[in-house]
């Protein structure tokens, strides 16, 4: 095949090794100099290769790869497990993961990434200490928890188990949240389980204690009426941040996690949770939108610290009109010091 500009950016997929070559090195060093295959499909080739056992071609594929800078953020991790298959040297190992270390350090993406590579790779043991790193560089981000629930899961790993269905518990709150939280229930009442039958009674009550925890909330506050109408919730945070309809997640620890209108009755209510609020004066807004509300009134029940001996519920009555109602709540141990970090996709 020619080098030219079509066999450098080609998005035909990578030549097809029915015919082995005897030198893998020379042959894929001789590839990725003259074509700069679509990433896909070097993934994919790794994949096959990997099926087809032969890990001599992977390190080689993936090491021509990184010369010819067609890196992915995976390539370090998949090259140091095949190093491992393969039985090379433990410093040549540590050398591969070095060089991803150095590759993803801060790259919460890219490690999320590698990981789902590694476990379609068959390395799981790899792929879940890379979740819990990720974990730990971007504690409020939901996906290292829940990628890395099923990964324990498997390994019947209690500590991990611990981890990711606490973490998914505190900071997983996308539209699927009540199923993610009753699979992190679930995982943690089978580990528990586990624990038991090897009589390891003080384990399970470590591991109670952990869910415990991240079942805490610092305010929850649900808004019901009824009618016909739309009503919203704006909760104005001390660090100065705003969770709404527009906003729903805000930086501040708060959630929106329903927002409703009628004519459903059931749908009429919204739904805000802060599992980490920063200390302070929350200022409520009651926003009538449309529609009437049945006797121009809304109630609001608020629980400050849910889950923990100072756990306090208030119910107060709501009037709704023209201008914005306002409540103002004090919330004096919340455990949030600081804005959660912006997140990069």
């Amino acid at each position: 095949m020619a080098d030219d500009d079509r066999t450098r950016n080609s998005d035909a997929p990578v030549v097809s090794l029915d015919a082995s070559p005897d030198d893998p090195t020379t042959f894929w060093n001789d590839y990725f100099a003259k074509r700069r295959p679509r990433p896909k499909h070097v993934a994919d080739l790794v994949l096959r290769l990997n099926v087809q056992r032969k890990h001599d071609h992977v390190v080689a594929v993936i090491r021509a790869a990184l010369i010819h800078g067609q890196s992915q953020p995976w390539m370090y991790d998949v090259l140091a497990t095949t190093l491992k298959i393969l039985g090379r040297p433990t410093a040549e190992v540590e050398r591969a993961l070095l060089s991803r270390v150095d590759f993803t350090a801060v790259d919460v993406p890219s490690m999320l990434y590698s990981a789902a590579y590694l476990t379609r790779f068959g390395a799981e043991a790899q792929a879940l200490t890379l979740y819990r790193q990720a974990s730990r560089l971007a504690p409020t981000r939901p996906e290292p928890y829940v990628l890395g629930l099923k990964l324990a899961r498997q390994a019947r790993d209690v500590d991990a188990v611990r981890w990711a269905a606490g973490g998914i518990l505190t900071y997983a709150w996308t539209k699927d949240h009540p199923k993610l939280h009753q699979l992190a229930e679930d995982a943690a009442a089978e580990a528990r389980s586990w624990l038991l039958v090897k009589n390891r009674q003080n384990d399970a009550v470590a591991l109670d204690e952990a869910m415990r925890q991240a079942r805490q909330r610092d305010l929850v506050m649900k808004l019901t009426w009824a009618g016909q109408g739309d009503l919203d919730l704006i909760v104005e945070e001390p660090l100065g941040t705003t969770c709404s309809f527009e906003n729903p997640q805000s930086p501040g620890g708060g959630v929106l996690v329903h927002d409703g209108r009628g004519p459903d009755q059931k749908k009429c209510y919204e739904h805000y949770v802060c599992a980490f609020g920063a200390p302070g004066t929350y200022r409520i807004r009651v926003q009538h939108v449309s529609g009437d509300i049945v006797g121009k009134r809304a109630r609001l029940m608020m629980t400050l610290y849910r889950g923990t001996p100072r756990e306090t519920k208030r119910s107060i009555p709501v009037r709704i009109g023209r201008v914005d109602q306002i409540v103002r709540l004090s919330l004096k141990q919340g455990r949030r010091t600081e804005l959660a970090a912006a997140e990069t996709e």
